[in-house]
This record gives structure tokens, sequence and C-alpha cells, in this order.
């Protein structure tokens, strides 16, 4: 893309010289000076520029790593008085990165801002001189309509030669630092993007531009890391609703995607199939069933259920002619012991699994196991859904984990003994159920 916009800015940089030139040699040599000017402040700019983005660039990564450990800790604290010295302690960390980004920046951006009203000033300057050469006789009244329009030419050109440097400078002072981490990497774990069929409802453009090309530009960092194994994490509504709880789906079964979100993993899982048959990239597509555990987001559905126990509060189930929701629920720890296992075992470039419980239960026997862990009754109400809305026409999303067993993978933990673990630490974390932290 740089060298599409590069190539025609320095043609028409020429040909505008090359113009004026013949229009009158006074106003060509002025510009070919001004172009020598150009060159050689580029020259000790970029001299002066490059190792202060070096270090704006290494002081940026540094507090962003500082930034986000004190954003974890205060996340994970919930405690006022430590909350409030990680929070003085992140203003102090963002203030040194400002203080290193106004060093480097503003300088910068007042450069590239000189260039333009500089010559933007030199070109009504040559246009007031052309002036004073028409009435002595130098040129013709036709040659300041001409230069007038290929000065501007010049000066746009300029223009997009100084903006192209400033992109060509940042991204090669950052591509430095990724290509030092090219020679360190065996293991990609894609589980980045966006993993809500809600918001992907609202905004299917965002979706597909996180999980498909954002999929993509990981899948070009493996190829040219040449890692040993890319992990791509997929998802079960990919394939669509099932037609009953004795009916999982395994993982090379047809994708029938009826959300943005479902596709848009379906689409990542293609691109990996594709690289891995193209450019032989070696993939491991793991297609993740509903999760509970500890620090899950306050909306999933095992913390609702628990807080409303402890509140007093009815949980509402949703139901289609009497069906209730149901999936193959398992702990999120669960998914690291399987993508460990999945790395050791898997043996040809390419594979597909299915990480999720070994059984579909349906939501209401979850509430119902929760609550007897709990030892309390649950009150629930059972509430028939529109058969329209997403959330109804996926109630029951299946996936078997056969394969996982087949290979030989033995659970260390019952889907009881996890979500025993996961009720007693909300209970004796209860701010993590709270919706508004």
């Amino acid at each position: 893309m740089f060298v599409y916009h590069l190539f025609p800015a320095v043609a028409n940089f020429i040909v505008s010289i090359f113009m004026l030139f013949t229009i009158s040699s006074y106003i060509g040599f002025s510009y070919l000076a001004i172009s020598f000017v150009f060159l050689w402040s580029v020259y000790k700019f970029n001299k002066y520029l490059q190792p202060k983005l070096r270090e704006v660039r290494d002081a940026r990564n540094q507090t962003a790593r500082t930034i986000s450990e004190l954003y974890r800790f205060v996340f994970l604290i919930k405690n006022e008085v430590a909350e409030k010295k990680s929070l003085d302690d992140l203003d102090t960390t963002q203030d040194k990165h400002q203080e290193a980004f106004e060093k480097t920046w503003i300088p910068g951006n007042n450069w590239f801002t000189l260039i333009k009203i500089g010559t933007a000033g030199f070109r009504y300057l040559t246009i007031l001189f052309s002036v004073w050469l028409l009435f002595n006789g130098h040129i013709t009244a036709g040659s300041i309509f001409l230069i007038f329009t290929w000065s501007q030419n010049f000066i746009m050109s300029l223009w997009m030669i100084t903006d192209m440097q400033k992109q060509f400078i940042t991204d090669k002072i950052n591509i430095e630092k990724y290509s030092s981490l090219l020679l360190n990497v065996d293991v990609v774990l894609h589980a980045a993007g966006n993993p809500s069929s809600a918001s992907s409802l609202n905004d299917p453009t965002s979706v597909v531009h996180d999980n498909v090309v954002g999929t993509i530009n990981m899948l070009e960092f493996a190829r040219v890391a040449g890692v040993r194994n890319f992990v791509y994490y997929g998802a079960a509504e990919s394939f669509g609703p099932s037609e009953s709880i004795s009916k999982p789906f395994l993982q090379d079964d047809p994708y029938n995607c009826i959300s943005p979100y479902g596709a848009s993993k379906a689409s990542g899982a293609e691109f990996c199939a594709a690289y891995s048959k193209s450019f032989e990239v070696p993939v491991s597509i793991v297609n993740i069933a509903n999760t509970f555990g500890e620090r899950s987001q306050t909306n999933r559905l095992p913390v609702v259920i628990i807080r409303n126990i402890l509140n007093n509060v009815t949980t509402k189930f949703i139901t289609h002619d009497g069906v209730i929701g149901a999936r193959n629920w398992f702990h999120a720890a669960d998914v690291a012991l399987h993508t460990r296992f999945i790395i050791d075992n898997q043996k040809t470039y390419f594979e597909k699994w299915n990480s999720s419980g070994n059984a579909c239960r349906d939501n209401l026997s979850l509430a119902l196991d929760i609550a007897a862990i709990m030892g309390t009754t649950l009150s629930y109400e059972l509430v028939e859904g529109d058969p329209d809305e997403h959330q109804t026409s996926m109630l029951i999303n299946s996936i078997s984990p056969r394969k996982l067993y087949e290979h030989g993978y033995k659970d260390k933990f019952t889907y009881i003994e996890r979500l025993i673990q996961t009720v007693e630490w909300y209970k004796m974390n209860p701010l993590w159920l709270d919706p508004h932290p």
C-alpha cells in the first residue's frame, strides 16, 4: 500500500518540477532549490526523530505493561485502600508516558506542520514572483495559470511524501520491535476477538474486523515466525442450534451459522484451514462450548444464578415449546488442559477439536446443581421466548469432545467438583458477583 501511494507522489513531484522549468527557468530553479532544502531537512529530521521514536516506543511498551498489571491488580484486590494506591500509581505511570509522548510527538508534529506551512508560503511567494516576471516581460499571462496549477501539484506531492515519510518511520520503529519477537515464538494461542453474539447483532461489521481480519493478521504473524503450532479458538455457535441434547455436533460437522458472531468465528476457522494448506502453518482449531469459573463476566448465566440465589431473586429461563436451553457446561480451566493435550497429541498439520463438557445439561439443571451446592432451593420461572429471537433459536447448542477422549484425555476433575470450586470461590469473593463493580 505504501508503494502504491509513493510512486504517484514521486512521479507527480518530478513532472511538476519539469513543467515549472519548461514555463520559466527562474521558477524551476526556485522549486528545485526548495526540493533540496526539503530533502536535506527530511534527512536531518530522520536522524533526530528515529531515536526519539524508539524511546517513545520502549516507554509506551513498558508503561502499557505496567498499566495492564495495575488494572489487573485493581480488578483482583477489591480493596478500597489498595485500590486507591494502585490507581495513584497508575496516574503516575500514565503521566510518565504522556511526558515521553510530548517530548517526541509534539516536536515531530510541529515539524510536519512547519513543512506544510512553509511550502504553502513559498508557493504564494513564487506566484508573486511570477507576476513580477510577467510585468517585466519574462513570461506570458498564460504561464501564470500554468505556474499556479503545477506549483499546487508540486506542493501536494511534497505533502504526500512528507505524510508517507512520517508513516514509514513510525511503522519501521514498530516493526523493529515486533520482528525481534518473531525469533522467539513457538506456539500462538489465538483467543482474542469479540466473543459476544449480542454485540454482533447490533454491529456486525465490527465483529468481522475483530474476528476475521484480526485472525488473518495473527496467521500472517504465525506464517512469518514459523511457529510450531497455531491454536485457534473457535465457537460452538458456528455449528448453529442442535436438534436435541442427544445429538451434539462433532468437530468436523458443517457450519450452520445464524449470527454474525458465529459466521465470523467460522470464517476465522476457514482462514486457518487455508493458511495451513497453503503455507503449511500447523493449526489446531478448538471449538469451545460455554464455560463457567472464577472471575467470569458478571452477565454469564452461572454468575447470574449464584447472584440471584444469594439475593433471593427468581431466575428466569427462556423456553421454546417447553424446551429449556442447554449447553455442554464446563470449567474455563479445562480449556487450558484441553489445549495442552491437543498441542502434545496432534499429529498432523491441521486438525479440528471440540473443547466442552462431556455431557449436555439444560440451564435449569445447571441452576439446580448450583442451588444444591449452596444448600438452598432454587426460585425460578420458565418464560416462553420469541421464536424470532436469536436467544430462543439457539436454545440448545451442544458439541461433543469425543475426539479428546478417543485420543486418551482424562478429566482431572468432574463437572460437580469444578462447580463446587466455582461456587465456593464466589461465596468467598462476593464483590465479583456485582454487575456494576
